[in-house]
């Protein structure tokens, strides 16, 4: 695709402003995080600066949600903060980025880019919207303008929806984006700082 730059295949992402991976994490720490898993998002900006946080989740309708309490006096970022147990930050060295870079192409999509306000979101190639169910992944990849492209990504889970061949796609991008990010981003963190207002938050089998 393209010409390439530095040993490596030029990318359509490759002026991405900011690309944030969601995934859930089971954490076996049930008395304290309760029955829904932890929510891991990795956000990683184009100069490489990375930050890595895991925060509780509790149920919803149609999954788990980030345990948010909506109190009228924190403004958007202090309630998407509030649940968040654990984080870290680092930078990503070249060959990280490439190996990110790399996925991005071979992820199986139908790519959609718009502006942030839409809300719109991608499925793997083949797949309709069989469910109302919220995927285990996102992927949301933010360009200049703004535009962004987000993907719902269901994996294994999706067998029970779709057919062979969206079922394939579906394990072939968990497969890629998990291997992508897997020699930086632990899956769980080493020690979690819960606030008690959250984890009154959390459901928990009685």
């Amino acid at each position: 695709m393209g010409s390439s730059t530095g040993g490596r295949t030029a990318s359509r992402f490759d002026d991405f402003e900011t690309i944030y991976y969601q995934r859930d994490i089971e954490h076996e720490q049930l008395a304290l995080l309760g029955d829904c898993p932890l929510g891991r998002e990795i956000a990683i900006e184009r100069s490489g600066k990375t930050k890595i946080s895991w925060y509780a989740q509790m149920p919803d309708h149609h999954g788990c949600v980030r345990a948010i309490g909506f109190e009228p006096q924190n403004d958007d970022q202090q309630q998407r903060d509030e649940p968040v147990v654990a984080s870290i930050e680092l930078a990503l060295g070249e060959s990280d980025m490439d190996r990110l870079q790399e996925a991005l192409n071979k992820l199986r999509w139908q790519i959609d880019w718009h502006e942030p306000k839409d809300f719109d979101y991608a499925l793997a190639t083949g797949c309709e919207p069989y469910t109302n169910s919220f995927s285990d992944r996102t992927l949301s990849i933010v360009r200049p303008g703004p535009i962004i492209a987000n993907l719902r990504i269901y994996g294994e889970k999706i067998r029970a929806y779709g057919d062979a061949y969206c079922t394939a796609n579906e394990i072939a991008n968990v497969a890629i984006l998990d291997d992508a990010v897997a020699s930086f981003a632990p899956s769980l963190p080493a020690q979690y700082d819960l606030r008690p207002a959250v984890a009154k938050r959390l459901y928990r089998v009685p």
